[in-house]
């Protein structure tokens, strides 16, 4: 193995660095896929920058106008030919759409997933989807009249030489990437090329990325960590991909895990959840069979970085071979294309025990004696070029170290805007700060810095206020999730309601067993804990069947759409405290709900 190599030669696109990689050591291995079952299939990286040559050659001859760009969906799910799909969009200098095909078809995910298709391709315009066989039908009879090429996935072309012609300039869009979560108009997220050069080659230096490691990852490649930080970035400095889907890891964790075992993977990335999925269903006897000696960045994103996860994992792990020092937290959003800071990944990360109470409102402050207190982890410095300010939203001026402000980024990664959402990218994309001259993307987090690090602290819409006092939902979930051990670890969602005398706050939590006897005492265990660690009264407490907590793509939880679901009666409730509760508000309130 090399020393660290990031790009052939600095090239201005992704699809440069591909051509120049397939000259380079086009024998080595780009990806290695496994559905999951043992069955392997591989494609080097000469072959998959023919492969994509002649894919753009496809695509170029299903450009319907000219003067705008071209927009392809690729509705795939994780396997080679999604990568294939996407690097073909890149050599030709069409923009590609990521969006995710329903694993299972029933007739809601149907309705849900027709609906989401029409939105985009209303929005885009895509001459081209990319798809599975399998749904060529069913999205042709979903979509209206005139409808984009649908081009199958068996049917994408096989390699037929070097990549003679590129297509792409820095400056022109490649990624169109749809954020998830929202009711709302889609909202697609424009990155260049330039952007995804910057944010790979800036993340790839913050983690040491060499040539000729290796990389093992499940993520879903629709998502932005899935698709830049687990494929583009390994892929951009010369790795191996070892690839198998969502579905296979969480029906068993242990693959994953066995993936970074046998290929001495050096980098992994994932949300909190599945580190601590990890924990709770890997058996000692499949651990034992582990080296993980080799890992030395396990990097974890997308949702709250909870310091119990990080403690549980490496109590795990650590005797086969994991390091503490191998825990990256990180933060990023993809109106930044992906990361914006990343922890230092030859240290343990940095943690900080903080008064839960007077975070909010005085900032960072050591709890005193038997008060309630939070643990934040870092999430690291900046990434090189880029900068991170903690604002405060109300007089929108920069906030002094140690005190909670909204995040505000700048650099080379920040994206354009949101596509033909001018009125909205002003807002998001164009914020400043007095004397300062520069434009910042306005993420909606809340976080603090101290010594240069990051810490997130929550959501600035989603913050829960009673009686004047500042509630993180994240934290409250965090209580409620622990105060049984019939609850699912990730499976809490905490918001606020319209009430007869203000807002009430809801709190749903999903159960890993059931027991009807029990259900009494796991209600208030969840009232006791909420009320002891926050001091927070709660109007209703809901016990819920698992998977009924709807969440991003990502894995965050999507509180106000739970809050809308709730008004309208759609959860399949369990049991609820008080059992007056279990007549929930009508939908007409919906519009309010926080």
């Amino acid at each position: 193995m090399s020393s660290v190599t990031h790009f052939a030669q600095h090239p201005s696109t992704l699809a440069h660095d591909m051509a120049i990689r397939a000259v380079r050591h086009g024998d080595r291995t780009a990806i290695a896929f496994t559905p999951g079952n043992d069955t392997w299939s591989s494609i080097s990286y000469a072959e998959l920058a023919s492969r994509a040559a002649a894919t753009a050659d496809l695509l170029r001859s299903r450009r319907r106008t000219s003067g705008r760009p071209q927009f392809v969906l690729v509705m795939l799910p994780n396997c080679i030919e999604y990568v294939v799909a996407f690097y073909g969009c890149l050599v030709a200098g069409a923009v590609a759409v990521p969006f995710y095909p329903p694993t299972v078809m029933t007739s809601r995910t149907a309705r849900a997933f027709g609906e989401r298709l029409r939105q985009i391709c209303a929005d885009c315009q895509p001459s081209a989807i990319v798809l599975p066989s399998s749904l060529v039908d069913y999205v042709r009879s979903e979509l209206p009249a005139d409808p984009p090429a649908l081009i199958a996935a068996e049917d994408l072309p096989e390699a037929s030489g070097p990549v003679r012609r590129i297509d792409a300039r820095p400056s022109d869009l490649a990624l169109l990437q749809y954020t998830s979560g929202s009711t709302m108009r889609p909202k697609g997220v424009m990155v260049t090329h330039t952007n995804l050069v910057h944010n790979v080659h800036a993340f790839a230096t913050a983690l040491g990325s060499a040539d000729g490691e290796s990389i093992a990852t499940w993520l879903p490649l629709f998502h932005d960590m899935g698709l830049i930080g687990a494929v583009l970035h390994p892929l951009a400095a010369g790795m191996t991909v070892h690839l198998t889907t969502p579905v296979a890891f969480v029906r068993r964790p242990f693959l994953w895990l066995d993936m970074v075992s046998r290929s001495r993977a050096a980098i992994v990335m994932a949300p909190n959840f599945a580190y601590d999925l990890c924990v709770r269903s890997v058996t000692e006897e499949q651990r034992s069979t582990l080296d993980l000696s080799n890992l030395r960045a396990a990097v974890t994103g997308a949702e709250p970085v909870r310091h119990t996860t990080i403690d549980a994992f490496v109590k795990a792990y650590e005797r086969y071979g994991f390091r503490p020092s191998a825990v990256v937290p990180g933060y990023g959003l993809a109106e930044a294309t992906l990361y914006v800071t990343v922890d230092d990944w030859r240290q343990e990360p940095t943690l900080l025990e903080v008064s839960a109470a007077r975070l909010r409102n005085d900032g960072v402050a050591v709890p005193a004696d038997h008060e309630p207190s939070t643990v934040l982890a870092s999430c690291g410095s900046d990434i090189s070029d880029s900068e991170t300010v903690i604002v405060d939203p109300e007089r929108l001026e920069a906030c002094p170290d140690g005190t909670v402000g909204e995040i505000w980024v700048t650099g080379p990664s920040v994206a354009t805007g949101y596509w033909c959402q001018s009125e909205l990218s002003e807002q998001i994309f164009a914020a400043e700060l007095a004397h300062d001259g520069r434009q910042y993307v306005r993420t909606g987090d809340l976080g603090v810095k101290v010594g240069g690090e990051l810490y997130i602290v929550g959501r600035l819409k989603d913050m829960i206020i009673q009686h004047g006092v500042n509630h993180s939902p994240q934290d409250v979930e965090f209580t409620a999730e622990r105060a049984h051990s019939a609850l699912r670890s990730g499976g809490s969602a905490v918001f606020a309601v319209p009430g007869g005398f203000g807002e009430r706050i809801v709190v749903l939590s999903e159960l890993d067993s059931y027991d009807r006897a029990a259900y009494p005492a796991i209600l208030t265990a969840i009232r006791t804990a909420v009320a002891e660690e926050h001091g927070l009264e709660v109007s209703a407490v809901a016990l819920v069947r698992k998977g009924q907590i709807p969440k991003t793509t990502s894995g965050k939880v999507r509180r106000s759409t739970s809050a809308q679901r709730w008004l309208a009666g759609e959860f399949d409730i369990v049991a609820i405290w008080p059992a007056r509760a279990a007549r929930q508000p009508s939908s007409s309130a919906v519009g309010h709900a926080a």
